[in-house]
């Protein structure tokens, strides 16, 4: 009830229309990194979902 009540309502409005994402995004997909990484993933995540880690 805590974050019920604390909750950014416009945020939360905005955010479930028009989804979400950061200014800079498309930026990162010039950056190449050449060294190997882990990417944690959760296959019952909600919002993003594990197979939409595979266009990283």
């Amino acid at each position: 009830m805590p974050g019920q009540k604390d909750a950014d309502i416009n945020f939360i409005h905005t955010y479930q229309k028009e989804g979400y994402g950061f200014s800079f995004e498309e930026s990162l997909k010039d950056i190449n990194f050449d060294k190997p990484i882990v990417v944690i993933t959760g296959k019952q995540d909600n919002c993003v979902g594990y197979e939409d880690a595979w266009r990283l």
